[in-house]
């Protein structure tokens, strides 16, 4: 029997740079040379075979299998040759031809279950093809059953390694860590011995095992310390290794190596990146900066770059004011974050860069004290990654922006801004007892903006989650106000029992009297604060529902207990307010016309606290009792005074309405009759006009009867 030696390589190098090639070159014939030279054709293809012409012998392989017939010795030798030269020319890239072999070794296997040393090889080269397609599962499974039929094979050492190197390709690394080390301890010596202790490593430091990373590292570098003769897959590991350990001082040494010898390798880029943020971790950011500049300059359209330029821009927001060379590539990144931000999200990336760009931007504006922007970008955020990578620190920050947003507009009054914040945050968890302040910010400006049902969400949820005594009663009192606005005046009576009162200081220790206290309802007894601020409010309220359902005198009277007492409560100009027209309906002018002079004076002082329409109320309200005096010019000025703050809103024709009638008692005819003209232009056909026209002749009507009866 002969063995004839076939060129080709069927794995290439390993770690070592070594070839695998135990048995890579045999292509094993059952019949003897004789035989097969009786056959020239069979001649012929062997000789293109051997000479590497694996297309040529492969045509002639298939020839001679055709002038077969039936089963002999010579078929099945033409189909191992067959088989190997699809498998060769797989191995120079032609994946079709490692797809073929790979059929025809099963198929070969299968019909000559006897040809024992011939079918190793067809195993084992069916193994490599698989790998060679990158088929790691597939390579593994025929390495695994080229070693349970072939257990005394001498490719045991190889099909061991092999396995282990499959599951390292397919990052099965716990997995490929067990074969290696069976490797390294059945094989000491072997020939890959190098690879799989270097590989023991990285396989150890993916899984996040530092300290057993670091014995095969150590020992491997022990045994082979000159980088030199480290291959470069495996030197890229090692670096990583000490990037992700947080050495990055070897990791830079590493790095450093590696660009040298290996310039113009593709994965310099990432190379580069990994020195920048071994820099930037060792805080040495000028040179940090200096190489993320490089990477954008030499590599502008790679994932690389981009990360570059947020880490830059992150370190603009973190550390500003390093003074740099402005002709490095990217520096602006450095020099304006939010550019880069903005820059970044207008290219509409998605996944893992918009996460982290829309958190980077968001910590920038919130450290810049734009905190409306800010809670703007987290508010996007949380919706856009509600179980984000950053959710905790994005909550804090969306939190304490919404919190400065909802104080800085509900301290000038804008109670719309406040309301919008509520809905840009009302999914995420921001209305809670941890957050009162806020809160019930939002709470009161929807209330304040006549959005009642959400207003009443809002303080039902906020009682549910506020322990505080005094937290609950001013919740409670901001339900009755809601329901008093929304007519449920049944209900603000039962909202007002709730409230919780406790007894004057040298009561507080008996039982009963803070039972009774608590049980007081709308008969709350006053007496110091906090107790008498509460019942304040309760007249106040009750004030309100009297006043809705036209009871005036009751009303003022409720209204009367807290101006007596309420100095310094918040909403004291309302009250003054509708005081005052509770005096007006029923014909106290003079203590109405002070109420209402009192709720302008409040409003100058604290005009961010209340609504415009407080004051445009109270003028109007003062000009109808100073006609009712028969004081015209004094009522004139004061709608002029309405008019002017209703910035030509609807409600400015009452105030036009109210000039005209001024003009009227006046007995001016001439400005009478302008600005009723102007009041039917301004209200069109219909109710204002026939208002205007009415008055014409009421005044018409006056002045001829009063001309007949002097």
């Amino acid at each position: 029997m002969l063995i004839i030696q076939l060129s080709g390589s069927t794995h290439g190098s390993n770690g070592d740079g070594q070839g695998q090639g135990t048995g890579q070159a045999n292509a094993v014939t059952t019949a003897s040379h004789s035989a097969a030279s009786n056959n020239s054709l069979y001649d012929q293809a062997m000789g293109d075979f051997q000479r590497g012409g694996y297309a040529e012998a492969l045509e002639k392989f298939k020839a001679v299998l055709q002038q077969e017939s039936g089963e002999s010795s010579q078929k099945e030798r033409a189909m191992r040759s067959m088989a190997e030269c699809h498998y060769f020319l797989g191995i120079k890239g032609n994946k079709n031809s490692l797809l073929n072999a790979v059929d025809l070794y099963k198929n070969i296997v299968q019909k000559y279950p006897d040809s024992r040393d011939d079918n190793a090889i067809a195993l084992y080269r069916a193994a490599n093809a698989y790998a060679a397609l990158d088929f790691y599962y597939e390579a593994k499974r025929e390495f695994e059953n080229l070693y349970a039929k072939y257990p005394d094979s001498h490719y045991v050492p190889e099909i061991t390694f092999r396995i282990g190197e499959m599951l390292y390709k397919a990052r099965k690394f716990s997995e490929s860590a067990q074969k290696y080390e069976e490797y390294v301890r059945k094989f000491p010596a072997g020939e890959y011995i190098k690879t799989a202790y270097f590989n023991l490593g990285d396989c150890y430091s993916q899984v996040h095992q530092e300290e057993i990373a670091d014995k095969w590292y150590s020992d491997a570098l022990k045994k082979w310390p000159e980088l030199e003769s480290i291959p470069e897959d495996v030197l890229l590991n090692v670096g990583f290794h000490f990037f992700r350990s947080m050495k990055y001082r070897d990791a830079l040494k590493t790095f450093f190596f590696y660009v040298n010898v290996f310039p113009e390798k593709e994965s310099k880029k990432e190379v580069l990146f990994a020195i920048a943020r071994s820099f930037m971790e060792l805080d040495q950011l000028p040179l940090s900066l200096k190489i993320f500049s490089l990477l954008i300059e030499k590599y502008p359209s790679s994932r690389e770059a981009m990360e570059s330029a947020i880490l830059m821009a992150n370190l603009g927001a973190k550390k500003p004011g390093m003074k740099l060379p402005a002709y490095f590539q990217g520096m602006r990144n450095y020099q304006d974050p939010l550019k880069t931000y903005n820059d970044l999200l207008a290219g509409q990336p998605s996944g893992d860069y918009l996460e982290e760009l829309l958190f980077q931007k968001g910590y920038f504006l919130y450290k810049n004290g734009r905190h409306r922007e800010s809670f703007d970008t987290y508010a996007l955020l949380l919706s856009r990654f509600p179980n984000g990578r950053y959710k905790g620190e994005v909550v804090k920050y969306f939190m304490i922006s919404a919190d400065r947003v909802v104080d800085e507009n509900y301290t000038v009054g804008d109670h719309l801004a406040v309301s919008e914040i509520y809905f840009k945050s009302r999914d995420h968890g921001l209305v809670t007892g941890d957050n009162f302040k806020a809160a019930y910010c939002m709470g009161d400006s929807l209330r304040r903006v006549g959005l009642y049902d959400e207003a009443a969400e809002v303080f039902e949820k906020l009682l549910k989650t506020s322990g505080s005594v005094d937290d609950r009663n001013k919740i409670l009192i901001a339900i009755a106000d809601i329901d008093c606005e929304r007519r449920n005046y049944d209900n603000v009576e039962r909202i007002l029992q709730r409230l919780s009162v406790a007894p004057p200081e040298k009561d507080r220790g008996s039982t009963r009297n803070r039972r009774q206290a608590k049980s007081q309802g709308k008969a709350i007894v006053q007496h110091s604060s906090p107790d008498g601020h509460i019942q304040l409010h309760v007249n106040r309220i009750l004030g309100n529902v009297y006043f809705k359902k036209g009871l005036f005198d009751k009303a003022a009277a409720s209204y009367a207990r807290v101006l007596a007492h309420g100095e310094g409560i918040e909403g004291m100009a309302e009250v003054y307010l509708k005081n005052a027209d509770c005096l007006k309906a029923i014909n106290s002018l003079e203590a109405s016309m002070a109420s209402y002079r009192k709720a302008i004076e409040i409003y100058s002082k604290e005009s961010k606290k209340y609504s415009v329409d407080v004051l445009i109320a109270s003028y109007r309200g003062l000009g109808d009792c100073l006609f009712e005096k028969k004081e015209y010019q004094e009522a004139i000025s004061m709608y002029r005074q309405s008019a002017s703050y209703l910035g030509g809103r609807a409600e400015g024709l009452w105030s036009l309405y109210g000039i005209g009638k001024g003009y009227t008692g006046l007995k001016n005819s001439e400005m009478a009759d302008k600005t009723f003209s102007e009041l039917k232009n301004k209200g069109g056909e219909g109710f204002w006009s026939n208002l205007a026209d009415y008055a014409l002749r009421e005044y018409s009507w006056n002045e001829k009867y009063d001309a007949n009866n002097p």
